[in-house]
């Protein structure tokens, strides 16, 4: 009888362990996300990159400028407090150069293709109240800028120049800079928010690699700060806790 006692207690202390032990196998399955607090979005829209100069080359003169381009942005955030919260994030898109020869009449030019990344690094500070639904935040932080011409880009300056020197070598230019901005939060889903972004990266004039004096080469002698003003929407999506 004894026997009997101690192995049915045995054996229900065995089917207990062997429960509580598949249900904490499973409970990672149920929700793998439910021990992060993080948020995802990507973003779509344009940018202007305001950077106008004038310079001078073999006696002429030129005016630079870049063309409004489309921008794709990426990231993921994490929350610091209840409002202010870290976000990393990459964009990029084109930024081509337009370099036109003023001096002639008519003009002529010609548009180098110039591709433009940023990563950001951004403290983000949401408003403490929603108005109609709508949460409103600012944003500022600091970037890392590339610009990298095109192959086309590359090979038409060596083939046919830059300003009034008839060959060329671009590079890419790294600039260091800042942004800040603004932007409005609407939830359209449980996790899922509307976002509408703007905001200004600064950084310093890009030279793609050109001297700003030589006597044989071609120059670009263009200093400043540039504004590079994305304007986006897209999705946010929360992750884990609520």
């Amino acid at each position: 009888m004894m026997k009997r006692e101690v192995v049915r207690n045995l054996m229900v202390a065995a089917t207990l362990c062997l429960s509580s032990v598949t249900a904490q196998a499973k409970d990672p399955f149920k929700n793998p996300f439910k021990d992060l607090n993080m948020t995802v979005f990507g973003m779509v829209g344009g940018s202007t990159f305001y950077d106008k100069r004038e310079f001078i080359s073999a006696d002429e003169k030129y005016k630079s400028s870049y063309d409004v381009q489309p921008r794709y942005v990426y990231g993921t955030g994490v929350p610091l407090t209840k409002l202010l919260g870290l976000e990393v994030a990459y964009s990029s898109g084109p930024s081509n150069l337009r370099v036109t020869n003023i001096s002639l009449s008519p003009r002529a030019g010609h548009v180098y293709d110039v591709n433009h990344h940023t990563a950001s690094v951004n403290v983000v500070l949401h408003g403490p109240a929603r108005f109609f639904g709508v949460r409103p935040y600012v944003t500022a932080g600091w970037d890392y800028n590339r610009f990298a011409p095109t192959l086309a880009a590359k090979l038409y300056a060596n083939a046919q120049g830059f300003g009034a020197v008839s060959t060329a070598t671009l590079t890419y230019t790294d600039k260091l800079g800042m942004n800040a901005g603004v932007g409005l939060e609407r939830k359209i889903m449980p996790r899922v928010f509307l976002r509408l972004d703007a905001r200004d990266h600064i950084c310093g004039s890009p030279t793609f690699g050109l001297p700003a004096q030589a006597s044989t080469s071609a120059i670009f002698p263009v200093t400043g700060s540039a504004h590079n003003v994305e304007y986006t929407a897209g999705i946010v999506v929360h992750i884990g806790k609520k």
